[in-house]
Formats: structure tokens, sequence, C-alpha cells
């Protein structure tokens, strides 16, 4: 996935308010976690699409070439499976 980001292949995409807020952002650049230290490398080379809503980023979604990071237990996670051609990955992919 990683690497899928970094060549500009796929696109990350997330709503403001999940980009803002989530745990995982307010340790961006100070973490011991593999998978958010290689997505903040392939970010370096094609940056975040920060959309107002969360409908705004799965219109992207739909349209394909973009990735929505999301957590088992939200919202999100239950509307993007329900969406044709999405495929959710619970391990961490290189």
């Amino acid at each position: 996935m990683f690497n899928l980001i970094a060549s500009g292949r796929y696109t990350y995409v997330i709503d403001a308010i999940n980009y803002y807020t989530d745990w995982y952002n307010s340790n961006w650049n100070n973490t011991n976690l593999e998978h958010i230290r290689l997505l903040n490398e392939a970010l370096k080379s094609n940056p975040a699409l920060v959309t107002n809503t969360t409908d705004e980023a799965f219109a992207y979604l739909q349209q394909g070439g973009y990735i929505y990071p999301t957590q088992e237990d939200t919202y999100e996670m239950y509307i993007s499976q329900s969406m044709c051609d999405l495929y959710r990955f619970s391990a961490v992919l290189t």
C-alpha cells in the first residue's frame, strides 16, 4: 500500500475531521509504529488529499485510485465496505 501511495498510483484521501483529530496524526512524526512511519514517508512524495467532508472523500474512493484510512469500529468502515470494488485490509501491507 505504501509503495502505491509513494508512486502516485493511489492517493491517500481523508476528510478534515479525521485528518486533524485522529490519534495517528497526533503522533505522526514521533512514533515507533512502522506502518505510520512508512505512510509518513509515502506521503512526502504524494501528499494526502484532505476533503471537507466524509462524503466528499467517499466520492473520490468511488472514482478509484484513492485509499481511505479507517478503524474497524467506525461508521466509515461500514460505509466503505458497502461500496463496490473496495477491499478491507486488516494487516499492514507494503
